[in-house]
């Protein structure tokens, strides 16, 4: 009842990353793991750029292009795409967050060594300089994140400019 918020589809993702990730024998290197991890990732980025390019596919200035004769490819890559992006850049940003956490999340219930089980283990033991640090670090990856979506707008829409 608590995860009915959750898109369908991700709930389908993340029933079957849970029941390979369970199933997946110990000699599996954890490496192969984080794919099954960007699935559920990828669903809704997916799901985002589908939805902009529909919005976008139904404007007039795409109209006026394939009236003008321009093939679909053409039409794809110089209209729909590009103005499209700005929403997907945005759902992208938070997700690389969002799987910052789910990594925390992930190491701790599977016992992966990492930077997620190291935190969950000083949470436990109150290692407070070490909390503040791994805190301070994904703080800093959430910034620069953002600083990347911010440059991928600046490159995806000409009418944001910085400066």
């Amino acid at each position: 009842v608590g995860l009915m918020w959750m898109q369908p589809n991700l709930l389908a993702v993340l029933a079957i990353y849970v029941l390979l990730i369970a199933t997946a024998p110990v000699t599996v290197p954890f490496l192969l793991r984080w794919p099954l991890l960007a699935m559920a990732v990828s669903v809704t980025i997916s799901e985002n750029t589908r939805a902009a390019v529909l919005e976008v596919s139904s404007q007039d200035f795409v109209m006026v292009a394939r009236a003008k004769g321009l093939g679909a490819g053409t039409v794809l890559r110089d209209y729909l795409i590009r103005n499209a992006l700005t929403p997907v850049i945005t759902v992208t940003g938070l997700q690389l967050a969002q799987l910052l956490g789910g990594s925390i999340l992930i190491e701790t219930i599977f016992t992966i060594p990492g930077m997620g089980q190291y935190l969950f283990d000083s949470i436990t033991s109150r290692d407070y300089p070490v909390i503040q640090a791994i805190v301070l670090v994904a703080a800093v990856i959430v910034l620069l994140v953002n600083v990347l979506v911010d440059v991928a707008y600046a490159r995806a829409d000409a009418r944001v400019s910085y400066g």
